[in-house]
């Protein structure tokens, strides 16, 4: 049995109507269903294209009205204050974040502290505030109330702003026209920085370098912010090498699984100094003419990646879109 009361004035929270359980095992189930949901959303193992900067963005910012949520389901259906509510939510959502290495998930100082941002922003909303006048009280929970999401703004707004320009540049996938493109990419062993070129007609180009010493595949990824690639026949990817000849591969994936005998699609070639254009017919990557078909309608992953590079060796991207 359920019914409506409201607080008032406890000390810990203003005029707001809360939801009390008479029946004890019913509210102790609904509580338990809350901290499992919270818990087993942090625990889920994530796609690859989680790795896209944009959707990690998106992801760290989840942080905030999960543990927000989860501490103003515990005000509300057990009847703590909202202090407590905040410490148990914080402390578990907290914890269930340093503990994703448990569930094939890498752990984040970072993801905790947003965690702890989150049910800060309610305790701010729900707490009683000093001031004479419901006015000022109001300004001061906005305040308060901003400066804990500026942080969180502030690291994730980047990111989120270009891949808003990156929807609106579709089709053009990468031109190295300004220096936030380099961040839709995820590099490993290796770095891919924007440099301005003057022998050439574009006046951009991302330069991919080595970090390590020796022999190593430099390679790096482009999650697309749009993957419905199904409206295009051509993917032409434009790069030179400047320094010596190299073994270079390309390869569009949508994120299934390729079951033997079947390969999936990998464009190693062998490729001299200077600039070349390469095309790749994605009509025929959707027939499976030599591949395994891929699904244009969900394309997560265009990869580049540049075989025994040396650590002196540069490779030059200067653009990559559809036709």
């Amino acid at each position: 049995m359920l019914r409506l009361s409201f607080v008032l004035g406890t000390g810990d929270s203003t005029n707001y109507r809360r939801l009390e359980l008479v029946n004890r095992k019913t509210q102790l189930i609904v509580i338990w269903c809350l901290v499992g949901a919270a818990l087993g959303v942090l625990a889920v193992p994530l796609p690859d294209h989680y790795r896209a900067p944009w959707i990690a963005k998106l992801l760290d910012l989840g942080h905030l009205p999960l543990t927000g949520l989860l501490t103003l389901g515990l005000w509300w259906f057990s009847g703590w204050k909202i202090g407590w509510a905040f410490l148990v939510a914080a402390s578990l959502t907290a914890a269930a974040e340093l503990a994703q290495p448990l569930f094939g998930r890498s752990a984040s100082l970072g993801d905790a502290a947003r965690s702890v941002l989150g049910g800060l922003v309610v305790v701010a909303a729900l707490s009683r505030l000093p001031g004479r006048t419901m006015a000022r009280r109001a300004m001061l929970r906005t305040t308060l109330v901003i400066s804990l999401l500026t942080w969180p703004m502030i690291d994730a707004g980047p990111v989120l702003l270009d891949a808003q320009r990156a929807y609106r540049s579709f089709p053009m996938l990468a031109e190295f026209r300004g220096r936030s493109e380099t961040r839709r990419w995820y590099m490993g062993r290796c770095q891919l920085r924007q440099v301005r070129l003057k022998s050439l007609d574009e006046a951009w180009a991302g330069r991919l370098t080595v970090e390590a010493d020796g022999t190593n595949d430099a390679d790096v990824i482009l999650f697309p912010v749009v993957g419905d690639w199904s409206g295009y026949r051509h993917l032409h990817c434009e790069f030179s090498l400047t320094d010596e000849p190299a073994t270079i591969l390309l390869s569009v994936r949508d994120g299934r699984r390729v079951a033997p005998p079947q390969e999936r699609f990998d464009l190693r070639q062998h490729y001299n100094i200077g600039y070349h254009r390469v095309t790749i017919d994605l009509e025929a990557l959707a027939r499976g003419d030599e591949y395994a078909p891929i699904d244009l309608t969900r394309v997560q992953s265009f990869h580049f990646v540049v075989q025994n590079m040396r650590a002196s060796q540069s490779v030059l991207i200067h653009r990559v879109y559809l036709e």
